[in-house]
């Protein structure tokens, strides 16, 4: 069983991690020309784990729905999905050895059998 990275698990979200990184310090702070790029890749991984629900947009003071409950993967990485949104809504930053590992694979996230994968 092959253990995965977590990237975008900030610790104020509901299925946040306790000791990830802040999402007030992330806002803002991707500087990067190809967001269209990384959004992508991150709607492009495949469905590992999906649970019943909606989430809301954190910073949104009237709640707004931006999703459901999955946890995505490339193979290496896992998201919740609604990180592509943050990414491009509010450019939250990634740490820079997911983005090395997006960019050596040319933006594609890779085939993978997630029998074989773990968070």
């Amino acid at each position: 069983m092959k253990n995965l990275s977590r990237v975008g698990f900030f610790k104020e979200l509901p299925y946040g991690d306790s000791d990830a990184d802040s999402i007030f310090e992330a806002k803002g702070k991707l500087k990067t020309d190809n967001i269209d790029e990384i959004c992508n890749y991150l709607l492009r991984g495949v469905l590992l784990i999906m649970s019943p629900g909606m989430t809301k947009d954190f910073f949104s003071l009237d709640g707004k729905i931006i999703g459901s409950g999955k946890i995505l993967t490339d193979g290496e990485w896992a998201w919740h999905s609604d990180l592509s949104y943050y990414v491009r809504y509010y450019a939250v930053n990634l740490p820079n050895p997911f983005l090395q590992h997006m960019r050596k694979n040319k933006n594609i996230p890779q085939d993978l059998d997630i029998l074989k994968l773990s968070i």
